[in-house]
């Protein structure tokens, strides 16, 4: 756990990267982020955020340019309520599977949607039987909580 004087700049840091993607949608450059935060040097910025990422409280594409996203456990490090739709798990599209149903994290969903977002949940799909319509392994779909539905919809019947 970081010294006092670490945490509040941690906070800051993980504030100024949501911050950001709350209101651009994409994440800050780490100049950015040093300027939010009253930081010059890019690298003591680099440092800080590689403490974040080994703490869990941020992740990113090592691979791809500005994907930094702050993690539930990050969320909840500066207090910051969870909202969006939970990822719940995995539903197979051929072969029956169990689903399993523990939220591993919040997919974030606009406030003006047509639906509450207790009503829905995310999923990933396992398999290929869905390929036809342009569901494919890998994916991850929004589902829509109900107890019926109308011949023609597609669904992900759970018991």
């Amino acid at each position: 756990m970081p010294t006092q004087a670490s945490q509040k700049r941690w906070k800051q840091i993980l504030q100024s990267i949501y911050d950001a993607i709350e209101d651009h949608g994409y994440p800050p450059t780490v100049r950015e982020i040093g300027k939010s935060v009253g930081l010059s040097s890019s690298s003591t910025v680099a440092a800080y955020l590689e403490k974040l990422l080994a703490a869990g409280l941020i992740a990113k594409d090592p691979a791809k340019p500005r994907t930094l996203e702050v993690t539930s456990a990050g969320r909840d490090f500066i207090g910051v309520q969870d909202h969006g739709i939970p990822i719940v798990g995995t539903v197979a599209a051929g072969v029956p599977i169990t689903a399993i149903e523990n939220i591993d994290d919040y997919f974030p969903v606009p406030d003006d949607l047509p639906y509450a977002a207790d009503e829905l949940f995310m999923l990933r799909v396992q398999g290929n039987s869905m390929i036809k319509i342009g569901i494919l392994d890998g994916d991850q779909i929004i589902v829509k909580k109900q107890n019926d539905a109308e011949n023609g919809q597609i669904v992900v019947a759970m018991t």
